[in-house]
């Protein structure tokens, strides 16, 4: 008769296919393993997605966490769009708001080539993540939606949670985070890394 404890197979704590021989984990051993079962939410800047440091940081946090996933933006980018193209948008408490169909596209496209671009850096250097951008569909209709409120969005759904900004930008995004209360470690999950 198994002991009594928590049954999980090797490969799935591997994150590999689940055909394995099953494991039976006693209750010493079951908080040592789970600890080491983070699921983890990166939001990269698209300013720093040609960044070796961002890279360097996805290869050790991917090796350490069961789940990585990686939200890119490209703030910046869509800002010289839309200026080219004389669209105007404005900034509120909940980023950037771009109020026409074309700008809705523009940021759309901009946002989509950047994660296909990013998966397939990390592809080549060996990384395992999902890549997605800061869209959702409600209701059949595009939201295009900050990144930083996206990673709040993820907050109660991951064990850690990184926004990776440039160096110059890391005090601004600590003091634009610090006004949703404790959510910033030491007491809460996210990190700002300036890099």
């Amino acid at each position: 008769m198994p002991q009594e404890g928590l049954w999980l197979s090797e490969d799935m704590l591997c994150g590999r296919d689940t055909s394995g021989d099953a494991l039976i984990l006693r209750e010493k051993e079951r908080s040592r393993v789970l600890s080491k079962i983070l699921n983890t939410f990166v939001k990269a800047s698209g300013d720093l997605l040609e960044n070796e440091k961002l890279l360097a940081f996805l290869a050790t946090v991917e090796k350490q966490c069961h789940h990585l996933v990686v939200c890119v933006g490209g703030g910046s980018q869509i800002s010289q769009a839309l200026a080219e193209k004389g669209i105007e948008s404005q900034f509120g408490p909940l980023g950037r708001e771009i109020t026409t169909d074309e700008g809705g596209a523009i940021a759309s496209r901009i946002l989509n080539d950047n994660a296909r671009a990013f998966r397939a850096r990390l592809s080549q250097k060996g990384i395992s993540a999902v890549v997605l951008t800061p869209i959702l569909q409600i209701g059949g209709l595009i939201c295009l939606v900050n990144g930083d409120i996206y990673t709040l969005s993820a907050y109660h759904g991951f064990s850690q949670l990184f926004v990776a900004t440039r160096a110059d930008r890391l005090e601004k995004k600590r003091e634009e985070f610090a006004r949703f209360g404790t959510c910033l470690a030491p007491q809460g999950k996210i990190e700002i890394l300036g890099l």
